[in-house]
């Protein structure tokens, strides 16, 4: 499941690559092309990055995490469109007893007409609610605890051209744990269940024009998913999820791409705090805490600029503005959050772009820094 680090300072890093010799700029990890008459493409090999990162984050104390990520070119793809599959693992623990695991894999086969990515996970990480809405004050933080397990798979199949339809599905269990009694948390709690199965089923409507999987620098994703949190599938909590992403990659000259993505969520019913949608993380709005804003829809915009420097290092520089609010009726351009920052790119793979990022993004009050295997956008 979604990791609850959103906002660390770097006491300590390490980043490992394997068979890293061949310098190569971090936004392009290209094969050579091979000539005519001569010897075919070697065999498909794994490219990894391994992250240990010891971290200090207020809310949490001292923590340690640690990712593995496992690459390799897909039997799919072609010349002007290169797929990836990934294998990952995620351990991240701390000494307030936060505790969190997970796997994620991605596959792509049968000449890119199949599509499976699964995720799986378990984690018990106390973090903070605001109560919800857009205007929340500081002072109103709540720390509470929530268990979750779960399983997120979604298979894909391409119908024509570059559109793919499937389905997509979670399983898994919620329980809030903790909450102080009086505050945000016992409020919502109030009115919605403490813990339940979450059963969720949907279809995914997707079209790809990416030149790569991983590391785009031209073409676009467009991606609309529904999941139905129904009864009829034994799921305890019952509400709807809707989710539209539309990201754009534009080649520009040195090298540099830029990134673009507009994001929006909608959540129909009634769901565990930790699904209302949250403005904040690593991915989008950085610089806020994950869940420094809630409520049930939730949109946003960002941009990011990414350039090769030398050897294998890069820069990016990004930013991004959007809210939560209660319903679509309310959706308006007033009292937008922003936030912006600086990066540093390190592709650490020799066959395939495998990039670790460090961001450092700022937003009205807090500052966040981001130490991750892959690209937000």
């Amino acid at each position: 499941m979604k990791g609850a680090l959103a906002r660390a300072t770097v006491i300590f890093g390490i980043t490992l690559g394997a068979r890293a010799a061949a310098a190569q700029s971090p936004e392009t990890a290209a094969v050579a092309p091979v000539p005519e008459g001569a010897a075919g493409p070697p065999p498909r090999a794994w490219d990894f990055a391994v992250l240990p990162l010891v971290y200090y984050q207020p809310e949490t104390s001292l923590g340690a995490v640690g990712q593995v990520m496992l690459v390799r070119t897909a039997s799919s793809g072609s010349a002007t469109e290169e797929r990836h599959d990934t294998l990952s693992a995620t351990v991240t623990a701390t000494l307030r007893h936060q505790y969190a695991f997970g796997l994620s894999g991605m596959k792509f086969w049968n000449q890119d007409h199949d599509r499976l990515q699964v995720d799986l996970g378990i984690q018990r990480f106390p973090t903070t609610f605001w109560s919800v809405g857009n205007d929340t004050p500081t002072g109103a933080a709540d720390h509470y605890t929530p268990l979750t397990v779960g399983a997120q798979p979604n298979y894909s199949h391409r119908v024509v051209g570059r559109i793919f339809v499937g389905m997509n599905a979670v399983v898994g269990y919620y329980r809030l744990q903790t909450f102080a009694p009086g505050g945000p948390v016992a409020d919502y709690l109030a009115t919605h269940l403490r813990q339940g199965r979450l059963v969720g089923v949907g279809p995914t409507l997707t079209r790809d024009s990416r030149d790569d999987s991983n590391y785009p620098r031209a073409g676009s994703l467009t991606s609309l998913k529904m999941l139905a949190y129904l009864p009829a599938w034994l799921s305890e909590y019952r509400f709807v999820e809707l989710e539209a992403d539309q990201r754009t990659f534009i080649s520009l000259p040195r090298s540099s791409v830029l990134a673009l993505q507009a994001f929006g969520q909608v959540l129909i019913g009634e769901a565990p705090i930790d699904v209302l949608p949250a403005l904040g993380g690593p991915a989008m709005l950085r610089g806020y805490f994950q869940g420094r804003y809630r409520d049930k829809v939730y949109m946003v915009g960002q941009a990011e600029w990414r350039v090769p420097l030398f050897w294998r290092l890069g820069a990016a520089v990004f930013g991004a503005v959007g809210n939560v609010y209660p319903d679509l009726a309310h959706v308006d351009g007033d009292h937008l959050k922003a936030a912006g920052g600086l990066g540093l790119r390190l592709n650490v793979g020799r066959r395939n772009p495998v990039n670790i990022r460090l961001d450092v993004a700022r937003a009205p009050g807090s500052t966040g820094v981001y130490l991750v295997i892959g690209e937000a956008i």
